[in-house]
C-alpha cells in the first residue's frame, strides 16, 4: 500500500491551526488593557433627605393585601412569609443604617 504525500493539509491540522488562531485573537494584547474598563469604581448618588424619609416611611408602612383564602399557595406566595421576609429586610437596613451612623 502507497501513501500519498500531499502538500495541502489535511482537515484536521486545518481545524487546529484555525483554532489556534482563533484564541490566539482572545488574548489582549496589553495586560492592563482589561483592567480599566472592568475596575470597581464608587457609584456615588445625591438623594434629597425628603425622599429618604419619605421612602423610610413607606417601606415601614406598607399595604398589605388580603389574606389567602386557600391554604394552598394557589393564590401566590403566603401573605405571612411575604411579611416576615419584609421584616428581615427591615431589620437589616435598620442594622445597615446603625453602622452607617
Amino acid at each position: 500500500m502507497t501513501s500519498e504525500i500531499s502538500s495541502s493539509p489535511d482537515r484536521r491540522s486545518f481545524l487546529v491551526s484555525s483554532a489556534a488562531i482563533g484564541v490566539s485573537g482572545l488574548f489582549a494584547t496589553e495586560p492592563n488593557a482589561a483592567a480599566d474598563t472592568t475596575a470597581i469604581r464608587p457609584f456615588r448618588i445625591n438623594v434629597l433627605a425628603e425622599q429618604l424619609v419619605d421612602l423610610r416611611r413607606r417601606v415601614k408602612a406598607p399595604r398589605w393585601p388580603e389574606q389567602e383564602t386557600v391554604t394552598d399557595e394557589t393564590q401566590g406566595a403566603p401573605l405571612a412569609m411575604i411579611q416576615d421576609i419584609a421584616a428581615i429586610g427591615r431589620q437589616i437596613t435598620i442594622g445597615a443604617n446603625a453602622r452607617r451612623n
